[in-house]
C-alpha cells in the first residue's frame, strides 16, 4: 500500500489496494480505520513519499540514535521464514532457541498478529536480535529491548538489512525497576556474548511506562540472571492480562547471584498464570 501511495495513487485507490491486499491476504479489516495507515488526504502525497523512510529504528528513551555502517559480510540467513543476521564478526552460533521458535509455530504468532493489529511481539534481551527479527519475518510489530549499545545497533544494522523498518523497534535500555542499569559484556570462546551487571549505565524501563496501553501478544526474556527484575517491571501487564503469551529462559546454575531468587521465580510465574 505505502508503494502504491508513493507511486502517485488518488485517495480513493489507495483505499481499493488497501482493501483489494487485505482481501488477499484474508486480513480482518471490518471496522478499521483506513486513515490510521492511509494519512494521505491529511498529509498529501509529497509529504507522504519524503517521510516513508523515517523509521525510528534505535532508541534511547525519547532520544533517536545513530545505526553505524557494518561491514555486513559477516551476514547469517537463518530461521523459517528466512531472515538475515548482521554481526561484526563470525559468530559461530545464534540464540538458536528451537523451543522458543516450536511455541511461536504452536501458536501460529502470525495469525495472532494478523487478528491483533495493535498488538505487539516484545523481545526482552536481544542479543543478536534473531528471536525479534523472526517474528517480524512473520510479520509481527516487534519491540527488541538490547542494552549493550553494540549489540543494540547491530540489531538495527539487522532491520535494515532485512527491510523491517516499519516492524522493529529496538530499544538501548534495559527493563528494570531500577532508573539506571550497569551493563558490561563478556565474550566467550563460542563468539557468544553475555551481558553482566558491572558496566556502562544504561536507562532501566518499566513495560508499563514503555507500552501504556499495548497488549502484548508474546513476550520472550532471556537476560541471564536478571529475569526476576524484569518480571517485576513487567508485572502490571501480566496482572492486568495485557500479556498474552511469554517464555522465560534462565539457568539457576549459571546465573547465581545475579539478583533473582530462583527459589521462589518459579513459582512467582505460576501465580500469575505459567503452565
Amino acid at each position: 500500500v505505502w508503494h502504491h501511495l508513493v507511486a502517485g495513487s488518488t485517495p480513493e485507490s489507495v483505499r481499493a489496494k488497501f482493501i483489494e491486499i487485505a482481501g488477499e491476504m484474508k486480513w480482518d479489516v471490518a471496522g478499521v480505520d483506513h486513515d490510521r495507515y492511509i494519512k494521505i488526504e491529511r498529509d498529501g502525497l509529497a509529504t507522504v513519499a519524503a517521510t516513508t523512510t523515517e523509521y525510528h529504528v534505535l532508541v534511547q528513551g525519547n532520544t533517536l540514535l545513530d545505526i553505524p555502517e557494518f561491514d555486513t559480510s559477516h551476514r547469517q540467513q537463518v530461521g523459517d521464514p528466512i531472515f538475515t543476521v548482521v554481526t561484526d564478526a563470525p559468530v559461530k552460533r545464534m540464540d538458536g532457541d528451537v523451543a522458543q521458535q516450536h511455541a511461536l509455530d504452536l501458536l501460529d504468532i502470525k495469525g495472532i498478529c494478523v487478528s491483533n493489529p495493535n498488538g505487539l511481539v516484545v523481545d526482552i534481551g536481544g542479543l543478536y536480535g534473531d528471536f525479534g527479527l523472526s517474528t517480524a519475518a512473520r510479520g509481527c510489530p516487534t519491540v527488541i529491548f538490547e542494552p549493550q549499545i553494540h549489540h543494540a545497533e547491530q540489531i538495527a544494522r539487522s532491520v535494515q538489512v532485512n527491510g523491517f523498518e516499519r516492524l522493529v523497534t529496538v530499544r538501548n535500555e534495559a527493563v528494570s525497576t531500577a532508573a539506571a542499569v550497569q551493563i558490561s559484556s563478556k565474550v566467550h570462546q563460542d563468539g557468544l556474548v553475555s551481558a553482566h551487571g558491572d558496566g556502562a549505565s544504561v536507562p532501566g524501563v518499566t513495560l508499563q511506562n514503555v507500552f501504556p496501553g499495548e497488549k502484548i501478544l508474546f513476550m520472550k526474556v532471556d537476560v541471564e540472571g536478571f529475569e526476576g527484575d524484569v518480571l517485576n517491571a513487567s508485572r502490571p501487564l501480566f496482572t492486568a492480562g495485557r500479556v498474552n503469551h511469554a517464555v522465560f529462559e534462565y539457568t539457576p546454575y549459571h546465573f547465581v547471584g545475579r539478583g533473582t531468587n530462583y527459589e521462589t521465580f518459579l513459582p512467582d510465574l505460576i501465580s500469575l498464570g505459567a503452565k
